[in-house]
């Protein structure tokens, strides 16, 4: 197969293949590389590159602002970022960037896992991914972006086109990756010139669409305009609807009713005080997401619609999304899509979803934080416990990070079994744990808990009480 040679700004050479196109977008066409690892993107509008602000933004974006400076890091980001390695400058304008891992790539189809896919019951169900893609899984994915977008806005960044095409998501592995980054806005230099897509961009962004460059109210992507496109993921994720895409009809052109739609006029289909663009059938409604996502969604697409600096950030979203899986319960229907929900303590214990009840007293475990000597405090979190569930460091102290569960595995402190009715909790690491009244559970010890059991989970200052109640709505 015939070869090409592309030089980077390095000087480095790098060979391809001029007629395997791999694909291409609005800005960019991808190229195979001879190296399996790589890809090469030309971009359409060469002349662009006459603008020495470009190169400069590119430069940073490159080299300042690369998440995976050493070995090690590279190793942590590569896991969230196709963060571009380098420039190219021959024969056309364009940039390196790794090749997308394989468990990005569908099996049955011939396409990458954009999280568009992702989006609708009937594009979901088309492929084995998504039919396995349940409400844990989901949750996890929303979390693993989240924590991306906090990495990217601590540097100052804004990705200025994120969208269910610039996101590609893998319900195997849990875990999502960030692409198109040779987009993002870099702070003092050249505006973006991608300012999002239709249903992703900010009210604000689409309400001055129209208006000149350089007009004072012209609106372009910041980190706020990115916090908007977050929400319209997450919700997309979890409850696979557009949270603006109501009964409402704003005009009979449909390019008119779409800008009044997502831009000045927009409204969440579940806003809590104006009921006209709700839907007139909504089976699974936010609030069944449980309180800490459901107030952020009113946060997001109430308080924050139009007003940018009421939007929560991605760090709000990813604790959020952490506890919310806290509260998960197992749905057992052989039909249930989700095969999880959110138990909630004032509510029956019934799948939203499929509508299977759970037949048994649920327990959970109501964490309580120390204040001083003696005196504990409810946090205002609990843990939903189903059989094999276990806890991590950041349930038994305050003050402990929000890790992945998945990579957390390793440091489980405890666990929960259900054997022939009968609820049991075993330390799982060699660290004493005391049930009152004052029974030391040592390492690999477990003890049948009751209703009303407390159980001090960590004896420092920090360490947590953890209550247990049977719930028998």
């Amino acid at each position: 197969m015939k070869t090409r040679q592309a030089v980077l700004h390095t000087s480095e050479k790098i060979e391809y293949y001029p007629d395997q196109v791999l694909g291409q977008g609005v800005e960019k066409e991808f190229f195979a590389a001879t190296d399996p690892d790589v890809v090469l993107g030309f971009y359409k509008d060469t002349k662009g590159w006459e603008d020495p602000e470009r190169i400069k933004r590119l430069s940073k974006i490159v080299h300042n602002y690369n998440p995976g400076k050493d070995a090690e890091q590279k190793k942590y980001w590569d896991l969230f970022f196709s963060w571009p390695a380098a420039i190219i400058k021959e024969p056309t304008p364009g940039i390196l960037c790794p090749r997308f891992p394989k468990n990005y790539y569908f099996d049955d189809i011939e396409s990458e896992k954009k999280a568009k896919w992702f989006f609708t019951r009937n594009l979901t169900q088309k492929t084995g991914d998504g039919q396995n893609f349940n409400l844990l899984k989901r949750l996890q994915v929303c979390r693993h972006l989240c924590e991306a977008l906090t990495r990217m806005h601590m540097a100052g960044l804004c990705h200025s086109d994120l969208s269910g095409n610039n996101i590609l998501m893998d319900p195997a592995s849990e875990t999502c990756i960030i692409i198109d980054i040779d987009s993002l806005v870099v702070p003092g230099l050249l505006p973006a010139k991608v300012i999002g897509t239709k249903g992703y961009s900010a009210p604000e962004v689409v309400a001055a669409t129209n208006l000149p460059l350089n007009h004072p109210d012209k609106k372009m992507p910041t980190i706020s305009t990115d916090l908007h496109a977050l929400a319209v993921i997450i919700y997309e994720t979890l409850l696979m609807r557009h949270p603006l895409a109501g009964k409402k009809v704003h005009s009979k052109d449909p390019e008119e009713d779409d800008f009044f739609l997502y831009g000045e006029k927009a409204l969440f289909i579940e806003d809590p005080k104006d009921n006209s663009n709700r839907p007139d059938y909504l089976k699974y409604p936010v609030d069944a997401l449980g309180s800490d996502l459901h107030q952020l969604f009113i946060k997001a697409f109430s308080k924050g619609l139009h007003n940018p600096f009421q939007r929560p950030t991605a760090m709000e979203w990813e604790k959020a999304l952490t506890k919310t899986m806290d509260r998960l319960h197992p749905c057992r229907g052989k039909q249930c899509f989700h095969k999880w929900f959110v138990f909630r303590q004032d509510h029956p214990p019934i799948c939203p979803e499929c509508e299977t009840r759970i037949s048994h007293p649920i327990p959970v475990m109501q964490l309580f934080d120390r204040v001083k000597n003696g005196q504990y405090f409810f946090s205002g979190h609990y843990i939903t416990i189903f059989d094999q569930k276990k806890i991590y460091p950041r349930h038994t102290c305050t003050g402990q990070p929000f890790k992945d569960d998945a990579i957390d595995e390793k440091s489980t402190r405890g666990q929960f079994t259900l054997s022939e009715n009968r609820w049991q909790f075993k330390n799982d690491k060699n660290e004493k744990k005391i049930c009152f009244p004052f029974l030391n559970m040592t390492a690999d010890s477990a003890i049948e808990i009751t209703n009303g059991q407390m159980i001090l989970l960590n004896s420092s200052p920090r360490g947590r009480v953890g209550m247990i109640t049977f719930n028998t709505n």
